[in-house]
Formats: structure tokens, sequence, C-alpha cells
């Protein structure tokens, strides 16, 4: 508590910065809740793939911004704590994974810019951490659920699968499935993190050359796109598949151990302990740790919000104008084929949402 209390202090103090660079970093703030808050949503509804990398590599490209343009010391903290309680503003229910996320992009953030001067180097190594960061966690969710046994039960079933189709059989013997599609996934939120932690420096030095030259991209009016509620219940649908494919895979183990001689009767009894297993430990943490958890975490981040009261109605005022201007230049986008689509649409995205006038 000491230690927020002193950010919130510094925070609060002459930085000698200007009312541009002010007005940028608030919007750079805004934009980083509009991603936590919504983008996920959004993207689900413009059918773009991979939300999750979109997600936490926005939140590495946000706190890369807030390096090179917010010259408070705690900047980066402060943002996190902003971005957090706009968070809970907006999406109540959100799970406590979430704000675990922002909080341990935030920390790592202000850490590397905070002893190391390169920018470049800082950036790259933070891409790394958070990317490789967000793809360990969701393993070592299903690990610490489920335990070692759902790995070798998985490729297990998939030999199994693969077996059926007489090219795939040899394969499936002479390669771990499981391991080869877990080292892509792991392999893939890597490469996202190196293109963003090299991407961002270049992008904010496109930012800084536009207020240079007082550029304004366009006035922005149009509010009038909106998103539909069903994003947020499409999202947790998502989450409730993969439970849902788990589960699966270990009643059909289970079931399929008593009539496949391949599985012995010993996996369909692992099959089972796994159920009982992951379903304990999820009740416990939905029922009971979690929630504890979580009302900690609202208590804290209530008692702030009353320190940052005109900062968050700002951020809430612009997050309907700032998830107009992601649809809209989606949609302006369409021309363009994939894979070029996707980068100009994030590049227009950021540079209209930091320096458009709305």
């Amino acid at each position: 508590m000491q230690e927020t209390a002193h950010i919130d202090k510094i925070s609060e103090s002459s930085s000698g910065q200007t009312p541009a660079q002010r007005n940028l970093v608030d919007r750079i703030i805004t934009a980083w809740a509009l991603s936590e808050a919504a983008l996920g949503g959004i993207l689900h509804a413009l059918r773009l793939p991979f939300t999750g990398l979109f997600v936490g590599g926005m939140a590495v490209v946000f706190i890369i911004l807030l390096a090179r343009f917010d010259s408070r010391r705690y900047g980066i903290l402060r943002a996190t704590l902003l971005v957090m309680i706009v968070k809970l503003l907006v999406i109540p229910h959100a799970p406590i994974n979430d704000y675990l996320d922002i909080a341990f992009q935030g920390l790592t953030g202000t850490l590397l810019f905070r002893f190391i001067k390169n920018i470049r180097v800082a950036s790259l190594l933070l891409g790394i951490l958070c990317l490789l960061q967000s793809s360990l966690q969701k393993l070592l969710i299903i690990t610490l659920v489920f335990g070692m046994n759902f790995w070798k039960a998985t490729d297990l079933f998939v030999d199994f699968v693969l077996g059926q189709v007489p090219f795939l059989g040899a394969v499936s013997e002479s390669v771990s499935i499981v391991g080869l599609i877990t080292a892509l996934y792991i392999s893939l939120h890597l490469s996202f993190g190196v293109l963003i932690g090299v991407w961002a420096p270049l992008l904010a030095r496109k930012i800084q050359q536009a207020i240079s030259k007082d550029t304004h991209i366009y006035l922005f009016r149009d509010t009038d796109t909106m998103i539909p509620e069903k994003v947020t219940r499409r999202r947790r649908l998502s989450k409730k598949i993969t439970y849902l494919f788990v589960f699966g895979l270990s009643f059909a183990i289970f079931f399929l151990s008593y009539f496949v001689p391949v599985f012995e009767e010993t996996r369909g009894v692992e099959a089972l302990i796994m159920i009982l297993r992951s379903l304990i430990i999820i009740s416990s943490w939905y029922f009971v740790l979690g929630p504890f958890l979580m009302q900690k975490l609202r208590s804290f981040l209530e008692k702030k919000e009353s320190r940052y009261q005109s900062e968050i109605r700002q951020i809430l005022n612009l997050l309907p104008v700032m998830r107009a201007v992601v649809i809209k230049n989606w949609r302006q986008s369409g021309p363009l084929k994939n894979p070029r689509r996707i980068p100009h649409f994030i590049q227009a995205v950021l540079i209209h949402i930091l320096l458009a006038e709305f």
C-alpha cells in the first residue's frame, strides 16, 4: 500500500510535460483500457483470429509507447492501475487471471525500462517476456488442473486417432503430436512477441514525427458503430469450449479403455482420476479462492478509484469513440489482403486513436 501511495504522489507532481504530451499519454492509457475491456470482443465481432495474441501484443505496444512519451518515473505503473480500474468498471465479472496478466505486463515494463536504457532492447525483451508468459500460463493452468497425465493421455488418444489413417500411423509413432503442437504454440507467441518488440519503437518514432509537425489525422465524430453484447458471451463461450474439450477427451479415454486394446484399463482409471481432480480444483478456484482474491483486488481498486476520478471519467467517455475508430479502420482496410491487411489495420488504428481530433 505504501508503494502505491508513493506512486500516486509522484504521478500527481509536475513532470514537465506539455498539454499535448499529457493528452497523448492519456490517449495511450485509454487505448490500452479499450484493448483490455473490449478489444477481444471487437476482434471476435470482426472475425479476426488469435484474439489472445492481439490483446497481449497490444498491451506490449501501449507499454512501449508509455515508456517513450510518459516522462513520469512511475508512469507505466500508474497507467496499469488505471487500466485495471476501468476493466473492473466495464467488465465487473472478468476473471482475476486477466488482472494478473495486466499487472505482470505493467510491472515487467516498469522494471525493463527502468534498468535498460536502450528502448529497442527493452522493447524486444518486453515483447518476448509478455507473450511467453501468456503462452506458458495457459499451459501451466491446464497442467495444474488436469495433471501431467492429461498430456500423456492426449498423446495416446491422438496416436490412436492418427493410427486409423494408413499414412499417418507411422508419423504418430515417431513424433509426439502433443509436444509438436505445444512447441508450435509457444513459438507462435514468441515470434509475435519479437515482431511487436521490434515494430512498436518504430511506431513510436512515427507518432513523434507527426507530433513535431503538429499533424492531426482527421476529425473523427463517427460514434454510431457499436459492438453487440453477444461478443462478450462469445468470448466466455470460447473459454468454456476449452474445458469441454478436455473433459470430453477424458471421458473418451475412460470409455475407450474398456473397448479398445491400445488403451489399457489403467488409462481409464487415470482418466477418471483426472476428471475428479480437475472438478475439485476448478470448484475450489471458482467458488473459494478465486472469489476471495477477486474481492481483495476489487477492494484495493475501488479505494484507488476515488483518487483518479477525472482520469477514469475521461477514459470512459472516449471508449465508445475509440471503439468506433477500430471498426471504421477495419472496414477501410478491406481492399488489402492478408497478411498486409492486419499490420496496416493495427498501425492505422493506433495512429488515428492517438492523433485524431475527437
